[in-house]
């Protein structure tokens, strides 16, 4: 019987910080590939109801779309990590316009005791 393969990340050399570089940017870069393919998706809805063929496929195709352009975003940000989706979140914000502001209230340097 062999003998168990030791867990990559419990090792702490060169090549093993390599190997989990290389595996952050194949996540990084697949989480922006299924992110890309969201908005891809997302556009593709709106052309449906131009397309040839029965009211009742178009809506099944719109649907569809729809829910896959939902599942690549959700996949996406899961890859990406929380970070990542939070400057997202704020560089898309900062381009519609629109001033992000914080969930946690933060403490007034002002307030008297």
């Amino acid at each position: 019987m062999a003998p168990p393969s030791p867990d990559p990340r419990a090792q702490s050399g060169p090549a093993a910080r390599r190997a989990l570089r290389a595996r952050q940017r194949r996540r990084h870069r697949a989480g922006i590939v299924a992110l890309v393919a969201s908005f891809g998706l997302w556009l593709l809805v709106f052309a449906v109801p131009f397309l040839p063929g029965e009211p009742e496929r178009r809506i099944a195709s719109a649907v569809g779309l729809y829910a896959l352009s939902y599942l690549a975003f959700f996949v996406g940000g899961l890859l990406l990590g929380k970070p990542a989706m939070a400057r997202a979140r704020a560089r898309l914000g900062a381009l519609l316009g629109r001033r992000t502001q914080s969930r946690v209230a933060r403490p007034s340097h002002h307030q008297v005791e």
